[in-house]
């Protein structure tokens, strides 16, 4: 029987290392200084850089028209203009005219403050400086219009007021048709209409109150002159509370119908 081969020796292991003891390690040197920390931006920034990103992002098309939308108003002006006008056309024109003056002046006074009030329309405190500025305007449109037409004048205030008092008339040209029309148009209405607009609005109303009691059939020269008279002085109030303010414009009228439709009658 023959012998098996002889297997070849194992190779040596190789020497055990020794852990190294805590003695043997180095220290370690920490700094002695704090480290440097970098600057943080502040939380203000932070929330003025993310607002104006979000400024920067187009609104949609739902955005703007909710933007552009006018928002709604508890009184319309105009739609209560086109009303009364169709109302002092179709069934006031029989009423004696201090009924008629006294209810439709009533009524812009009523329309006024109310649209005012309920819209919360801005309105500036009446000063000194805002009553002598319509004051003054008044006296520089009135008094040439005075010394140029005064005998038109003079029959177109007796004609308005025929069958009134002289205290009515002075009472209605002093208060009740200045604080009506002013409220109304200038105050109510021009805020939300314009200044076009509402003069023009003033203009037609004047014409349609007034008229029937001007005889303009029989004097058609006077009711063309009268008829410019109203554009004009209309526009002139529109033009004065825009520039210097609603109380201006009200002490304008104040004078130009006290110096037209009431010393007119004593010159």
């Amino acid at each position: 029987m023959s012998e098996s081969p002889a297997k070849p020796p194992l190779p040596p292991l190789p020497p055990l290392v020794e852990s190294p003891s805590l003695d043997s390690v180095p220290d370690v040197v920490l700094p002695t200084e704090p480290l440097a920390v970098p600057p943080t931006v502040p939380l203000t920034v932070e929330y003025a850089m993310l607002d104006a990103a979000v400024d920067d992002i187009p609104l949609t098309t739902s955005d703007a028209d909710e933007d552009d939308e006018p928002p709604l108003r508890p009184i319309d002006p105009a739609l209560i203009y086109l009303i009364l006008l169709a109302v002092v056309i179709l069934g006031l024109n029989p009423l004696a005219p201090d009924v008629r003056y006294t209810l439709l002046w009533t009524v812009l006074i009523g329309v006024g403050l109310l649209s005012i009030l309920l819209d919360r329309l801005e309105v500036e405190i009446p000063n000194t400086i805002d009553m002598l500025l319509g004051l003054g305007f008044g006296l520089l449109i009135g008094v040439p219009l005075l010394l140029i037409a005064s005998p038109q004048l003079q029959r177109t205030s007796l004609f308005m007021f025929e069958g009134t008092s002289p205290a009515f008339a002075f009472q209605s040209l002093a208060l009740a048709m200045p604080a009506g029309e002013t409220l109304f148009f200038r105050g109510a209405l021009q805020p939300t209409r314009g200044l076009l607009f509402t003069a023009i609005a003033a203009s037609i109303w004047s014409l349609f109150v007034f008229f029937p009691q001007l005889h303009v059939t029989q004097f058609p020269l006077v009711a063309v002159v009268i008829g410019f008279a109203f554009v004009a002085v209309n526009f002139a109030y529109s033009y004065i509370k825009l520039r210097f303010g609603l109380f201006a414009s009200w002490m304008c009228q104040i004078a130009i119908n006290i110096l037209l439709l009431f010393v007119v009658r004593f010159v």
